[in-house]
């Protein structure tokens, strides 16, 4: 029998996990032809048949565990009460499931970062091309390649080790990526990056004051002449033959306001609302999407109509200890970034489109944040060495 090192065994749970997050976004050239969730579904069935075998056992966090079987009590409860879809169980079983023994396991946080970076190369490289020659998917193709401009960030601002002409190469990508959200995914990406860029040099690092007073006044002067830069962008845009709907609904949203271009927002938030207001205690039935398709577009109203005014104080509370740990100098500063990481992605996406029960960001977000929070954890990090990076010649 092949013995594995506590090491190895590790850093291959890092790969796992790093893999884990990339799934959505390295498979999507083939969402075109096949159904997101069951390629999220299979791949993450394999991901977690392959951490079982690293690991020799399944490996649950507890208070993670009792979370879920907390939340799948819950929605069991709801389809035998009030007729309930059995599909948001069935959603939560093949997308929420799959993180629990991924993310509780022991993983290196500096290989998992690493490894990350490895990734958003090749996100780079299997995405960039795609509104150029097919027919795509904006919301997709942005939140996909969104991860690719996150890491590299990471890389390049906080990551000392690299040689000069990697720094290069991934400011090459950084702005490529970044410039490709910006005009051909859907707003939220941006919005999602800004949050993360924001949270992390205000919350998590606190530092580089000048750095910062430069890129807010930057900001400000890009918000001061932004109905000149998106007409700008929107005429390069139309000149190379693509056309931007993020662009279109800026500047639909800087001469209407949010109702004229929020794509019916506006509306399913009046309805959620007025659901609330009908059921503030238990909710109302519930299902992946309304009849006609459509969903709320929003964690907060989501999760208040389908469970009640309760369940909006209990995310609100757990997104306001999310944003606490990020303060917390006592949690290792590795766990805060891949914190951020997930937090970002999570609360961008589901503030402003998506359905809870399809991300599974937002449950790699409650089982993380609940893994770093525990004491044994806490004591555990306190005898880890510190890790600083080499600097390589060059």
């Amino acid at each position: 029998m092949i013995k594995i090192h506590v090491k190895s065994r590790e850093e291959n749970n890092s790969i796992i996990a790093a893999l884990f997050l990339f799934q959505y976004s390295l498979f999507i050239p083939l969402m075109s032809y096949i159904d997101p969730t069951i390629i999220v579904g299979i791949t993450g069935v394999i991901l977690v048949a392959l951490s079982v075998i690293n690991n020799r056992k399944l490996v649950m966090n507890t208070r993670a565990f009792v979370v879920y079987l907390l939340i799948m009590c819950a929605l069991v409860t709801k389809w035998l009460i009030d007729g309930s879809k059995p599909n948001v169980f069935m959603y939560f079983a093949a997308i929420a499931l799959p993180v629990l023994p991924v993310f509780s396991c022991r993983f290196d946080r500096m290989f998992f970062l690493k490894a990350c970076s490895k990734l958003a190369v090749i996100n780079f490289f299997i995405l960039f091309w795609i509104p150029f020659f097919i027919r795509y998917d904006y919301m997709r193709f942005g939140y996909g390649l969104l991860l690719t401009p996150i890491f590299l960030y990471i890389d390049l601002i906080h990551d000392k080790s690299y040689k000069k002409s990697t720094k290069a190469f991934f400011w090459i990508l950084f702005i490529a990526s970044f410039i490709e959200i910006a005009l051909w995914g859907a707003r939220g990406c941006a919005v999602t990056f800004i949050l993360f860029f924001v949270l992390d040099t205000f919350v998590v690092h606190r530092e580089k004051i000048v750095r910062n007073l430069i890129i807010s006044a930057v900001s400000v002067f890009s918000v001061l002449n932004v109905n000149s830069i998106l007409s700008l962008l929107q005429t390069i845009s139309a000149k190379i033959g693509i056309r931007s709907y993020a662009l279109k609904k800026y500047q639909m949203q800087l001469r209407g306001g949010f109702s004229f271009a929020s794509s019916g927002r506006d509306t399913l938030y009046a309805d959620a609302i007025e659901k609330i207001k009908l059921h503030p205690l238990i909710g109302n039935p519930m299902s992946v999407a309304d009849s006609d398709g459509l969903y709320v577009h929003n964690l907060f109203l989501q999760v208040g109509r389908d469970f009640g005014v309760i369940a909006i104080v209990i995310v609100s509370v757990f997104v306001l200890y999310s944003l606490f740990t990020l303060f917390n100098k006592k949690i290792p500063i590795e766990d805060r970034m891949i914190l951020l990481v997930i937090f970002s992605l999570a609360l961008g996406r589901l503030l402003f489109s998506s359905v809870l029960w399809k991300r599974p960001e937002f449950w790699m977000l409650v089982c993380f944040q609940l893994v770093i929070t525990n004491r044994q954890y806490l004591a555990a990090v306190k005898r880890r060495p510190v890790y600083i990076p080499e600097r390589k010649p060059g």
